[in-house]
């Protein structure tokens, strides 16, 4: 998914707005370079093992598409730990602990900015 424009990025922050955007590295690397600067969060899997388990049992897509849903996510998350391009890495064990750890530390920037 393409990130959004500049213009719509500055129309939410107008409105006091808080707006969530899904983007891979490359997208959040394009809104960075716009001048703007969002707070960006990473959600991983706990590990590479129990992602491939979940893409494995949870995908009705072909094994070929599966694996290049891996390649890509394995980049990605080596991206997001070494390169510092995101503001928090969480990751997902239990959807509700991800969930409440992302609510805290948006209350702590949004107490910030």
């Amino acid at each position: 998914m393409p990130p959004p424009s500049k213009e719509q990025m500055e129309k939410v922050i107008q409105e006091e707005k808080v707006c969530i955007f899904e983007l891979d590295t490359q997208g959040v690397e394009q809104i960075r370079k716009t001048g703007i600067n969002p707070i960006c969060v990473f959600i991983r899997p706990r590990n590479y093992a129990i992602l491939e388990k979940r893409l494995r049992t949870y995908s009705v897509e072909s094994e070929e598409h599966i694996l290049q849903r891996l390649a890509i996510a394995h980049h990605e998350m080596q991206y997001a730990l070494d390169e510092e391009v995101f503001d928090k890495v969480v990751t997902n064990e239990n959807l509700e602990s991800a969930v409440r750890e992302i609510e805290f530390f948006l209350q702590q920037v949004s107490s910030t900015i």
